[in-house]
């Protein structure tokens, strides 16, 4: 029988958890903590850019923040979003 901080292996599926579930949770984790990060700095952005230009950012959306952030950069700020006909995108 094996034990790991008092939880045993005959109560509970031990290899499930460490070599099934937990690789799985570290990878949503870090997943969620990249787009945290990346949410986080593209507000910061938008709020230097509204200051800059003189422009109101409205951070709530029903749709959620990045298309709040699409929406302002686009509609606001004028920028063009046109990936699909940019050469630069292109391989």
């Amino acid at each position: 029988m094996e034990n790991y901080e008092g939880v045993d292996d005959q109560t509970y599926a031990l290899d499930d958890i460490f070599i099934d579930y937990f690789p799985d949770l570290k990878r949503k984790s870090n997943f969620i903590m990249i787009i945290s990060h990346l949410e986080d700095g593209l507000r910061e952005l938008c709020k230097d850019l509204s200051v800059e230009f003189l422009v109101k950012f409205q951070k709530r959306n029903k749709k959620g923040i990045f298309y709040a952030i699409f929406i302002f950069l686009k509609s606001s700020l004028k920028l063009d979003f046109d990936i699909e006909n940019d050469e630069s995108w292109k391989i």
